[in-house]
């Protein structure tokens, strides 16, 4: 039975003296406050993301702009990716003693593990931890195998490439390559800098120097700006930590840290300098993180890994295809405030709007 306040209040409020009265309207304005307290909390409650290896906090859960070209079962897969890239990520720094460079497309890697038809029992675990809605394997593998149809739809400068390598004694070997271009004018070439690695040895290297109105994160722990790349809907996201080692950063690095450092960016007229990525292949071997769900289940194997990435500079007539307003082209002026990624970084490389990971890595040497 539903009670109509507002038809109570109408047909009582008569029968009340003037103290009466201002009782009533303090009533009435109690019981709105509790039912939008109410409303709010039932609201908040339905939210069961919480962080961990595949139930992500940084995929969207209302795609906006380009992330509307995604299903709404991409998107879910997007979840488990970005989960599974920054566990990843993590768990890596740990393991490597030295600390390598590391680059490798979560979202493709799946698909892969998928066409390997290997890690079943790691695979149909994730399926459950994950609640997705269809765990049927085809279904899967044709959700996953659209999304490279979806992101060239979305930008067609793109190159990318993610492949079974080899398939033998239990042994998966995945070749990733990633290619995309920087529009600015000033990427038409490429500077001399030194790099400082992360066991304090300079080298000098080819830098871009570009200069932009771009999303920045200062903090005390953190320099974070982000580049956009081709047409604007991808993004070069780097992470230079400010106290700590990079392992040490990465260690603790989360989706939830991801995620954060998204929310609280803030456009700023910078200038930015890093390496151009020349020569970037990093061969790697990769350990799947755990995944808790009855119990933990861990993957059998570990991957061998290639993958390469590649930011290509701009063609004059790209350049001249491209329709800058005047007030970009004076924000591309010079003496603006230089963030310059010399020291060993994290890079994620992301749909803007779906907050896809399509590439994350390590640049250490």
């Amino acid at each position: 039975m539903k009670l109509d306040l507002k038809k109570i209040f109408s047909e009582n409020v008569f029968f009340f003296s003037e103290k009466d009265m201002m009782i009533s309207n303090i009533l009435k304005i109690n019981i709105i406050y509790v039912c939008l307290f109410a409303f709010l909390f039932l609201g908040c409650s339905n939210d069961k993301a919480t962080e961990g290896y595949g139930v992500s906090i940084s995929a969207p859960s209302i795609p906006g702009t380009s992330a509307e070209a995604f299903s709404d079962e991409q998107i879910e897969w997007f979840r488990i990716s970005n989960g599974l890239s920054t566990d990843l990520v993590t768990r890596q720094a740990e393991k490597d003693s030295i600390l390598q460079n590391l680059a490798f497309s979560p979202i493709f890697m799946l698909k892969n593990l998928f066409e390997s038809d290997l890690e079943r029992d790691y695979l149909k675990a994730l399926e459950e931890y994950c609640n997705v809605s269809d765990t049927n394997s085809q279904t899967i593998m044709d959700h996953l195998g659209s999304v490279s149809s979806v992101i060239f739809a979305i930008d067609s400068t793109i190159t990318i490439e993610s492949c079974l390598d080899t398939v033998y004694d239990g042994i998966v070997g995945i070749r990733q390559s990633l290619g995309m271009r920087l529009l600015y004018e000033d990427a038409l070439q490429t500077e001399k800098a030194f790099f400082s690695d992360v066991d304090f040895k300079k080298s000098k290297r080819d830098f871009f120097g570009i200069s932009g109105n771009f999303s920045c994160f200062l903090s005390s722990e953190e320099l974070v700006v982000d580049v956009p790349l081709s047409e604007g809907d991808y993004t070069l996201l780097l992470i230079q930590p400010v106290t700590k080692s990079l392992r040490d950063y990465v260690s603790v690095f989360s989706e939830r840290k991801y995620a954060d450092i998204l929310d609280k960016m803030e456009k700023r007229k910078v200038g930015v300098k890093f390496p151009s990525f020349e020569g970037f292949t990093v061969y790697s071997d990769i350990s799947l993180p755990e995944i808790m769900s009855d119990g933990p289940v861990v993957a059998d194997n570990d991957i061998h890994l290639e993958c390469s990435l590649s930011l290509l500079s701009p063609t004059r007539a790209s350049l001249k295809e491209r329709d800058n307003s005047i007030e970009e082209k004076m924000i591309y002026g010079k003496n603006r405030e230089i963030i310059s990624f010399d020291t060993p970084f994290m890079f994620i490389i992301r749909e803007l709007n779906s907050r896809l990971i399509l590439l994350q890595g390590l640049y250490v040497r």
